[in-house]
């Protein structure tokens, strides 16, 4: 009503003053208003608590990689040690933080991207990101790694900062809803940049993974949240490329393009595949997974316990480690069969209902791809199909073809291969398309939702009331 206002004045200005003085009115009336907006405590509290949310957010980044990379190490090192104790261990550990989550932090289960979409649609969304959740979620998915999962921490990540940036902004008082939900899309976004060290990457997938839409009112905050959070990152632990410096060329070849044409197509096919195995799979031992909650976190474990102790290459944690050694060395053996426990693995993990995300493993699988497909392009480095395996399986998976290109660039710094890795992970997105329609966290998000609806109608309200 202020801005059609502000448009009838105007017009009835343009019929009746002269146009040298309707200028004039208008560059004071805005420059008012931007001086007004400049100074007004209200707007600074809100700025200030915000970056305080975005400095904090980096903080928990740090925690979760250092601890994440420690955890991995070390049950890599016991399963060495005594090969037959993760068969107790992880199925014990699904077992026992299933329990904790339906008891002390329910909507902590899972990724956590599903939980920051679906709150995107609530103005109040403190039973999908909260204080209680965040606490709950870093808890569990360190705990989760303690005990072998193979799961990653991005989507863990991407629900803690929304609930950071959530809680914020709740504490900044009267602070508008476009400014809260922008806030809950700059913090998945900054988790992305800060975990992958990637910040492009991380506004590619506000505008992609998380909004599926661009409101370019939404961008400085989105962009500024990203660098407070990255700066956090290269001040408390420096900042590099996240596989590390790799000493990398462009080979100049023409197979390359018939190798992102391969890589495109099988990580579009192996990507797809997973994603809606995992819905398929979901979806029909819902029933089962709710009425046996714990009975089926822990059949979960032991899958990824068997699978473990079958694989020669360790498939447990986030396999961060296993693939930027592969891409600093790319001449050691590997597993051929690597990339395919690691999807059962994930998936395993992923359903059971722990904490946990899938965006390191896919990074790892897609990299295992890269390593099987090198076999067939002898003119071509090792290094170059991974990557574009590495960008087509994740293009595949998320259905976030701008995202994928764009992570990968920046989390090698491999500028020179950069036309071949968009136009495999085009082809991927397209081929995922058809064998899993819809986007694999949108779909997920909308359990939550329904579940929200269901518990709003309860109370006699409408959704988003």
């Amino acid at each position: 009503m202020e801005a059609l206002a502000t448009i009838v004045i105007f017009q009835i200005a343009y019929n009746h003053i002269p146009r040298p003085e309707i200028l004039k009115l208008t560059m004071r009336y805005f420059s008012r208003r931007s001086l007004r907006v400049l100074v007004s405590p209200r707007a600074w509290r809100i700025r200030l608590t915000l970056w305080a949310g975005a400095l904090t957010l980096g903080l928990f980044s740090v925690l979760l990689i250092e601890s994440s990379k420690y955890l991995d190490s070390a049950f890599i090192g016991l399963a060495r040690q005594y090969p037959l104790l993760p068969l107790l261990i992880i199925p014990t550990g699904f077992t026992m933080i299933v329990w904790i989550i339906n008891r002390h932090f329910p909507g902590s289960q899972g990724g956590g991207v599903p939980q920051t979409i679906a709150s995107l649609h609530y103005p109040a969304p403190t039973h999908l990101i909260s204080l209680r959740i965040l606490c709950g979620k870093t808890a569990m998915v360190l705990v989760a790694l303690a005990c072998g999962a193979s799961v990653g921490i991005g989507g863990p990540m991407v629900h803690i900062g929304a609930s950071i940036m959530y809680v914020s902004s709740m504490y900044a008082h009267y602070t508008p809803r476009h400014i809260q939900q922008t806030a809950i899309m700059a913090g998945g976004a900054a988790a992305i940049a800060t975990i992958f060290s990637a910040p492009l990457a991380g506004m590619a997938f506000a505008v992609e993974g998380i909004s599926r839409s661009f409101q370019p009112r939404r961008s400085g905050l989105i962009l500024i949240t990203i660098l407070l959070a990255v700066l956090t990152i290269a001040l408390t632990t420096g900042y590099k490329p996240h596989l590390g410096e790799i000493n990398y060329r462009y080979p100049g070849h023409s197979p390359v393009w018939l190798a992102a044409l391969v890589c495109g197509i099988t990580g579009g096919v192996l990507g797809g595949a997973f994603s809606q195995g995992i819905l398929s799979f979901t979806r029909r031992t819902m029933s089962c997974a709710q009425q046996y909650p714990y009975a089926f976190a822990g059949a979960c474990g032991l899958v990824v316990a068997i699978i473990g102790l079958t694989s020669s290459t360790p498939i447990y944690g986030t396999s961060y480690q296993l693939t930027a050694d592969l891409m600093q060395a790319p001449s050691q053996p590997t597993d051929i069969f690597f990339p395919f426990a690691k999807m059962l693995a994930t998936a395993a993990a992923f359903v059971s209902g722990i904490p946990g995300g899938i965006f390191g493993p896919a990074i790892a699988i897609g990299a295992g791809i890269g390593a099987d497909l090198s076999q067939w392009f002898p003119l071509l480095t090792m290094q170059t199909t991974m990557l574009m395996s590495m960008t087509a399986y994740f293009s595949a998976v998320f259905q976030t073809p701008m995202t994928a290109a764009i992570l990968v660039i920046e989390i090698s710094g491999s500028l020179d291969i950069l036309l071949p890795v968009i136009a495999a992970s085009l082809i991927a997105f397209a081929i995922s398309r058809l064998i899993c329609p819809a986007p694999l966290y949108h779909v997920l998000s909308q359990d939550f939702t329904g579940r929200s609806n269901t518990l709003e109608a309860d109370k006699g309200l409408k959704p988003g009331a």
